[in-house]
């Protein structure tokens, strides 16, 4: 086939929806990592005019909201557009450096806005209708091997190979590099894990109830001493609803035993290792690229200068 897709996630039935050509090796569950994580995390698609265009090509509704974010800073809860430009930037290098042990980059504390437009049709309903669109060139099976020079992919499936031109693969960096046989460079993709634990928001701190009430749809979280044990409340439900507290966790720390674990769930780096790779191999999506800064919408930008 000329063109090969690893994964079945929203990056990859997106690229399938708009690349009628080509074909994907599924996997285990349509929906990838997303469908495995839950409803955890982030499940908005940001507003552009690419998000649109995918909106409208599926015949979904085009409604859109203002999702606001609000952020802890010495103990109070304030707006973006309250803090100075070097309070700002004083609580995002604290912020970066106790969830990733690096410098900030700009896609931390989404992008440092104080809220952004996003659509009220919730991501696992896009995927859904994706998956229906493409149904028919879903390739049921799970690769085990990827062989870069006969351009073939090994399937569990009663022993299919699978032969292509141009392999996108929408799979996590390390499982890619896994498949090709570089295990040992899997280290090089530096990461963190990632708790989520849903709680009542009565049972939070004042703040918290505040938050609800002014009608924050996620908090970023830094005290002075970093003793928090949680970077961001994710709130449902509104007032009398529960709140998903994000932690990550750092090298020798034990999770929760009530915490729902995310592995490799905060990228930090190492996506430089992926450049290496022939030319008719793309990584495609966040974990694919290794990258926290994609999003959905630049995904359908790459896809959309591809074709």
């Amino acid at each position: 086939m000329k063109t090969l897709v690893l994964g079945s996630g929203p990056s990859a039935l997106a690229y399938l929806f708009y690349n009628p050509d080509a074909f994907a090796l599924a996997g285990d569950q349509v929906g990838g990592l997303f469908a495995q994580q839950a409803g955890l995390g982030p499940q908005l698609l940001w507003h552009d005019k690419l998000a649109q265009n995918l909106m409208e090509d599926l015949g979904l509704p085009i409604t859109t909201r203002q999702v606001k974010v609000g952020y802890i800073y010495r103990r109070t809860l304030l707006p973006r557009e309250a803090m100075t430009d070097s309070e700002f930037e004083d609580f995002r290098n604290v912020y970066s450096l106790r969830t990733r042990g690096t410098k900030p980059i700009a896609s931390h504390l989404s992008g440092g806005r104080s809220s952004f437009l996003a659509f009220t049709t919730p991501v696992d309903r896009i995927v859904q209708e994706l998956a229906k669109q493409v149904a028919l060139r879903l390739i049921l099976g799970k690769a085990v091997f990827v062989d870069l020079y006969s351009r073939t992919v090994g399937s569990n499936q009663e022993s299919t190979y699978l032969h292509y031109e141009k392999l996108v693969s929408t799979v996590p960096a390390p499982v890619l590099l896994s498949l090709i046989g570089h295990q040992d460079k899997i280290g090089q993709l530096s990461a963190r894990d990632k708790t989520y634990l849903e709680v009542q928001t009565s049972a939070l701190p004042r703040w918290a109830r505040d938050a609800v009430e002014l009608g924050f749809d996620y908090v970023y979280v830094v005290d002075e001493e970093c003793t928090t044990p949680y970077h961001r409340v994710k709130f449902l439900g509104g007032e009398g609803g529960t709140a998903i507290l994000e932690d990550t966790i750092q090298p020798g720390q034990t999770p929760p035993s009530s915490a729902r674990l995310h592995r490799a769930g905060q990228i930090i780096g190492g996506s430089e290792l992926l450049r290496s790779l022939p030319t008719y191999i793309e990584t495609l999506g966040r974990y694919a690229s290794w990258n926290h800064g994609i999003k959905l919408n630049q995904v359908l930008e790459i896809i959309a200068h591809g074709n």
